[in-house]
């Protein structure tokens, strides 16, 4: 268990840390618009962001194909393949 000086900071580091994701979150909600795709792409993008991870997708499933298609991604190595069978991934 940390104490004293490094619990302090170890504190006031997490607490900074969410206060910037907060913010992000606040500038996504401020993004939002009447157009649904849109919409998906900035909270896809910045879901990326505010994590801070490599790249994000939002996956949909095509019943009329039997695939699942990364609908709307950011930042996915160029090798990607975005259309795959949908058998066994979480959605």
């Amino acid at each position: 268990m940390k104490e004293g000086k490094e619990a302090k900071y170890c504190f006031e580091s997490e607490e900074r840390w969410a206060y910037e994701r907060s913010s992000r979150l606040k500038d996504l909600f401020d993004l939002l618009c009447p157009d649904p795709r849109r919409n998906i792409d900035i909270i896809v993008r910045y879901t990326c962001e505010i994590l801070d991870r490599v790249c994000s997708l939002y996956n949909r499933l095509h019943n009329k194909e039997k695939s699942l298609y990364a609908w709307s991604v950011h930042n996915l190595p160029p090798d990607f393949d975005r259309e795959d069978v949908p058998d066994g991934r979480i959605c």
